[in-house]
């Protein structure tokens, strides 16, 4: 059974999952939108994303690299790349898609799986979305699967947006806090909480020192 919900930011909500699947390059990259999310939030994607692969090959195409933890998240390799949108605004593989998604359907059909509208997102090949949904129903029908149906936007943006809301939420008066929270959420992701008691120096050293484990 295919469940749509629109308007809602998978990425606060991956943890009621077992498998999410994430639209991905054969460049090993997850660069914007709702792949970038997941490689801040669980860095063990964002390795495996990295490594697990060897860079632009075109072998990947179609197919799935699962890394496992709670959840689970599939990384689908649907698109070559889209460098250029304004001369090739579709860079979806529908045929990589497909594969990727009888892949799901065949190995993953016992699990509660959640995805974005995988492809249709311009960080993910800026595919047709009502070609994908008909993709989805022809290969993954026999599956408990959840799409999420929501722009996704550009992270700088979204920095911007979370900045303006942070300040408003922790008030002028305590700007350290703020920048505390602010450098936090996106340094760590929203599932680890922030250190208490520690300066804003110190906090930036735990990012930088997470960064290089």
């Amino acid at each position: 059974m295919i469940t749509i919900v629109e308007d809602r930011d998978l990425i606060y909500e991956v943890k009621q999952y077992d498998l999410v699947l994430v639209g991905t390059s054969i460049m090993n990259n997850l660069g914007n939108g709702f792949q970038y999310k997941v490689g801040l939030n669980f860095p063990n994607v964002y390795d495996a994303a990295k490594t697990a692969t060897n860079y632009g090959d075109i072998n990947k195409l179609g197919k799935v690299t699962v890394i496992e933890g709670t959840p689970s998240f599939a990384l689908c390799y649907i698109t070559k790349g889209r460098f250029r949108p304004d001369i090739i605004p579709d860079a979806l593989d529908y045929g990589a898609l497909e594969k990727c998604l009888n892949t799901i359907a065949k190995h993953y059909s016992n699990l509660r799986i959640a995805s974005t509208v995988l492809g249709n997102s311009q960080y993910e090949g800026g595919g047709d979305k009502e070609k994908i949904i008909d993709l989805f129903n022809k290969t993954v029908s026999n599956c408990d699967i959840t799409l999420y149906d929501y722009k996704q936007s550009d992270v700088n943006i979204e920095k911007k947006k979370s900045w303006e809301e942070v300040v408003k939420n922790v008030g002028t008066d305590n700007y350290e806090q703020a920048k505390k929270v602010y450098f936090w959420t996106w340094g760590a992701g929203i599932y680890e909480p922030m250190p208490e008691g520690v300066s804003l120096r110190e906090l930036k050293s735990i990012l930088k020192l997470r960064k290089k484990q």
